[in-house]
């Protein structure tokens, strides 16, 4: 059975950003709040919600940005972590 980390691994290595980050912003270990919060609004910029957000004053390509760093961190971690514990 495959777990939603290797899942998420595997639609980030098929360069599926956005479905990766579908399941990565529900995860509640591994991210700070303020890390928890960037991915939240990039998933919901990616789902149609980009124009609130400018209204808001954020700054929706560096949030897009900051998200995809945080994934291929988070990602870079779960790898490692996989193969270490890989029997």
């Amino acid at each position: 059975m495959e777990t939603k980390t290797k899942k998420a691994i595997n639609l980030y290595d098929e360069g599926k950003f956005y479905l990766c980050l579908r399941i990565i912003k529900k995860f509640n270990n591994g991210f700070t709040k303020e890390e928890k919060k960037i991915l939240e609004i990039s998933h919901e910029i990616n789902r149609g919600s980009e124009k609130f957000y400018r209204q808001l004053g954020y700054d929706v390509d560096k949030v897009i940005n900051e998200s995809k760093k945080i994934v291929k961190s988070f990602i870079k971690k779960a790898k490692s972590y996989e193969i270490i514990h890989r029997s």
